[in-house]
């Protein structure tokens, strides 16, 4: 199953340039990087909509959607901000810089996250290959910059 998630990952992770490409293309027709936004939330919304009418039995009620919890509600909000962000990035520093540039906001945030064991994951120690790790992805942001 690890091997599948990480295949998963990389196949992901090989799209997110289509992605920035596809909403700054989205965005520039409709004059707006929050209307591109909307449209690729739009569009998201609609396959996952699909899917889950496809995969699930059935659906929690409508209260119990309503007792969730606050932060339930904030990957939208973060999502949002990720995708205005490729949107105005991709055109004008290229999607590897971009992409690279996010890899190291995720990296660092992610080991002081789980150094403090914040938001739900398990707290990890900041070990020497985790610190040099990070630092490889702070170095290639240099390289490909230069």
């Amino acid at each position: 199953m690890s091997a599948f998630i990480v295949a998963l990952c990389l196949a992901s992770g090989a799209l997110l340039p289509v992605q920035a490409a596809v909403n700054g293309r989205a965005a520039h027709l409709l004059n707006s990087p929050f209307r591109g936004g909307l449209v690729s939330f739009g569009g998201g919304f609609l396959i996952l909509l699909i899917l889950s009418f496809a995969s699930t039995r059935s659906w929690p009620s409508l209260p119990a959607i309503g007792r969730m919890p606050w932060y339930a509600w904030v990957g939208g909000g973060v999502g949002s901000l990720y995708v205005v962000s490729i949107i105005l990035a991709a055109p004008r520093i290229g999607a590897l810089q971009m992409l690279v540039a996010l890899t190291v906001g995720q990296a660092i945030s992610s080991v002081v996250i789980e150094r403090q064991g914040w938001i739900f994951y398990p707290q990890h120690a900041i070990t020497a290959p985790r610190a040099v790790g990070v630092a490889a992805v702070v170095a290639g942001l240099i390289l490909v910059r230069l």
